[in-house]
């Protein structure tokens, strides 16, 4: 998709990777399904699709489906580094810590955040996980509770720094507290959605609204993605004192 020739060809890709991940995914639902009939005191779901592999296919496919399992946990544990790194460099540190900050400097922070989300996902999956595949959804958790911080301020014009910081930190305190508190993934992600969703629009309500420079970039964002859903007339009254000068 992002290596496309053209839009057209872009969007062909974009739909045919719906379609194969979503094939894909149902084969995975079916077999874990079965399992589920077949071992149904089965403590831990997540050992479904390995007593499949190995009670349901041929020997001499086993340790060959096994090892692509794990392919596919460190190829998705991969990406979620990246994505968070580059979440954290580029928002965090870059737009609220060090606006300045150079390429080469971007890119120290950058490789020594992966290292630390690294180290972490270790540590948690050594002390804390029985299994591998459940450590995806520790590494997981930092991109959900970070919903409010990347998608609010494409919809809302209050959604400032603090509401998607403070959202940030109650997201991952209620995600946290309860995955070590036994609740299963879809528990624990109806819970704390709610909560990251109310702190960020009171602290967005409440916090300081933008003047001078940082008006003007705001203004400039919504001109770029075009206009904010909920908001909208304060927005239009902010681009007319940008363009009128008065915001400085």
């Amino acid at each position: 998709m992002f290596s496309a020739k053209d839009e057209k060809t872009a969007t062909k890709a974009m739909a045919w990777s719906t379609v194969g991940v979503v094939v894909l995914y149902a084969l995975l639902i079916l077999t874990a399904a079965f399992s589920r009939i077949q071992w149904s005191n089965l403590e831990d779901p997540d050992m479904g699709l390995i007593h499949a592999i190995l009670d349901w296919t041929p020997t001499i496919v086993k340790g060959f489906m096994l090892a692509v399992v794990y392919s596919v946990a460190q190829s998705t544990m991969s990406s979620i580094w990246n994505t968070n790194a580059a979440l954290i460099t580029q928002t965090m540190y870059k737009g609220w810590i060090n606006k300045e900050a150079s390429e080469k400097k971007m890119f120290g922070v950058s490789k020594n955040v992966t290292l630390i989300l690294a180290v972490i996902t270790i540590i948690i999956s050594y002390f804390f996980v029985t299994y591998v595949l459940r450590a995806l959804v520790f590494a997981d958790i930092f991109l959900m509770v970070l919903i409010f911080a990347t998608i609010a301020a494409f919809y809302w014009w209050d959604a400032g720094k603090w509401a998607a910081m403070l959202s940030t930190i109650a997201g991952l305190i209620s995600a946290a507290a309860l995955t070590f508190s036994g609740v299963g993934e879809f528990v624990m992600i109806l819970k704390t959605v709610p909560i990251i969703l109310i702190v960020g629009i009171i602290v967005g309500l409440f916090e300081p609204k933008p003047t001078g420079e940082a008006l003007k970039r705001r203004v400039e964002f919504y001109d770029k993605v075009g206009a904010p859903v909920f908001g909208k007339e304060k927005y239009l009254e902010a681009k007319k004192l940008v363009e009128s000068g008065a915001y400085k």
